[in-house]
């Protein structure tokens, strides 16, 4: 396994720090580990071998990514801070348009996407959100250690995430299946998480997404439920991606909270 791979596997980004690798490897720990698979022991073991590895490898990345920093600091004007700030703006900007358009024509409904209008909508929100992103991508590339880098790593890890999460498309029958028991927590963690979006980035536009403390808190629990419990079921991975952009969002609006560039 090398460095791409690990961070792959992890389901991060070469530019994720380390908070973001913990809390990855926590949440695979708690889908891998052999107490939570007694009937798959030689499937856990084995993933979490790779987890274990994964997880090293990529520690080892961040120190050297972190030493090199420290030995090599960049000596940069204010006109080229000021030009990754504003494309650190636009960037923003494209992904928060995609993100309101995908509201705006209710696309969380997986099934208003094939409609006519509502399906060229779609596909222009993906396009806006992906387009930020990249433009985030490159800016990590350029930016120097500090609240800028910070802060366009957040914009870019929620950005991808929320890409991720749009383009889900699996449904679920209504039957007394486990799958369905697993896609109503499912379902119902989505709805509480749509509106916290809504709420942090458009309070204007959908003034009535009443969510409290306690209702994120829920979300995050009834997504670890599907983890932990649900397991052998279909909603693993979109469990997975949900809880990713719940993390990524509540890092991004701590980060607003308490910083300004």
């Amino acid at each position: 396994m090398d460095t791409d791979e690990a961070f792959s596997f992890l389901g991060l980004s070469l530019s994720a720090n380390r908070d973001e690798l913990e809390a990855s490897f926590r949440r695979l720990v708690m889908l891998y580990h052999p107490d939570r698979n007694p009937d798959k022991s030689e499937w856990s073991h084995a993933r979490m071998t790779l987890l274990n590895e994964a997880h090293g490898l990529a520690q080892h990345y961040l120190a050297l990514r972190g030493q090199n920093a420290r030995s090599a600091p960049k000596q940069v004007s204010r006109e080229f801070m000021l030009r990754l700030q504003n494309s650190l703006y636009a960037a923003r900007e494209d992904i928060l348009e995609g993100v309101h358009l995908y509201y705006t024509f209710s696309l969380e409904n997986i099934h208003l996407r094939a409609e006519g209008t509502r399906r060229l909508r779609y596909n222009s929100a993906k396009r806006g959100v992906r387009k930020g992103t990249i433009q985030l991508e490159k800016i990590l590339q350029e930016a120097p250690e500090g609240k800028l880098k910070t802060y366009a790593r957040l914009w870019e890890t929620f950005g991808k995430s929320f890409y991720d999460s749009m383009t889900i498309t699996k449904i679920c029958p209504a039957d007394t299946s486990l799958n369905y028991k697993a896609y109503k927590h499912y379902r119902n963690a989505a709805l509480i998480l749509d509106s916290f979006i809504k709420r942090c980035f458009f309070p204007e536009d959908f003034p009535r997404q009443d969510i409290s403390s306690k209702s994120i808190e829920l979300c995050g629990q009834l997504l670890l439920l599907i983890l932990s419990n649900y397991r052998e079921t279909i909603w693993v991975p979109e469990a997975g991606i949900k809880l990713s952009l719940l993390d990524n969002l509540q890092n991004l609006v701590e980060f607003e909270r308490r910083e300004t560039l």
